[in-house]
């Protein structure tokens, strides 16, 4: 789509029905009231629900790939409904034209807007060749902004330089913020079942509430190419390259299809591997606190 191109991001309206997004919501009450195991995006460590909720009932911290949780298979099999639905694919299909098929790299839950920090996609994930990841963000309520807004800074993901992807994470963070001061940023208001999907390298990023107890109830997620290696940092092999052929075996070897949704997702094993691992860092208590993608840590 001609949006997608110029300006980096596109707005697909009315696309998840309501009653996908009522029966999530209801799976989603009931995990925090039973004071769930998961992983925190916004903390980068495991967390239980109870300490996270805050005054107002909301949720304070992002949960990261939420359909891995083995113990959650009510709030999982009502996140791949949305997430990995016909409807999704068709929309990724649109802006990439190219009909290639996809797998879930990473999905998100947020209650409350984290204030997530500016940033581009690329310098933690991306596809190989660049550039064919796509974010996509899913409205779960009417969002005005009263609860925080997800913004980006429209053609940015033409102008940013791959120079930045040699840089830390620190670094990373204020280069961006340089060179988007001063940029137009859109603010992104939209009703609930409202799409909005951006390239790898668009600067992106949310605001915190403006009012105490207003929520942000939204998911992201990210697709590839499933017939394409996983990267970051602008990192490239020849596709004809013995090391990329085997890394994109291997990686199919982890995905499957979620009953009969076209958009793959990786297997329970995997999952396993990763709820196991984390349990074992609490109980050693190796298990640190890491806001690296918190506005307040850097301005």
């Amino acid at each position: 789509m001609s949006s997608y191109e110029s300006d980096g991001y596109v707005v697909f309206r009315n696309i998840i029905p309501q009653r996908l997004i009522e029966t999530f919501k209801d799976h989603f009450i009931r995990f925090k009231k039973a004071n769930s195991f998961f992983y925190s995006q916004s903390a980068h460590n495991w967390r239980r629900t109870q300490y996270d909720i805050d005054d107002h009932g909301l949720l304070s911290v992002s949960i990261e790939n939420f359909t891995d949780l083995l113990l959650s298979p009510g709030l999982v099999e009502a996140g791949h409904r949305i997430l990995l639905s016909q409807a999704v694919l068709e929309c990724l299909n649109k802006v990439a034209h190219n009909n290639l098929g996809y797998y879930m790299w990473q999905n998100m839950i947020f209650d409350k807007s984290t204030e997530t920090v500016d940033h581009v996609d690329a310098w933690y994930l991306d596809s190989d060749p660049a550039g064919h990841l796509i974010g996509v963000w899913f409205a779960l309520e009417d969002i005005d902004g009263k609860g925080g807004a997800f913004h980006v800074y429209p053609g940015t993901h033409k102008l940013v330089s791959n120079d930045i992807m040699n840089e830390d994470h620190d670094t990373f963070i204020h280069s961006i913020h340089r060179f988007s001061d001063g940029l137009r940023k859109e603010t992104l208001l939209l009703n609930q079942g409202d799409i909005i999907l951006w390239h790898p390298l668009l600067i992106h990023g949310s605001s915190g509430q403006r009012i105490p107890g207003f929520s942000r109830f939204s998911l992201t997620a990210h697709y590839s190419p499933y017939l394409y290696r996983r990267t970051s940092k602008g990192q490239s092999l020849m596709s004809n390259d013995y090391r990329y052929r085997r890394e994109v075996i291997e990686n199919l070897s982890r995905l499957r299809t979620f009953k009969n949704y076209p958009i793959l997702s990786y297997k329970r094993r995997v999952s396993a591997y990763r709820l196991l691992k984390g349990a074992f860092k609490t109980l050693i208590n190796s298990n640190q606190q890491f806001m690296l993608m918190s506005r307040s840590n850097y301005y």
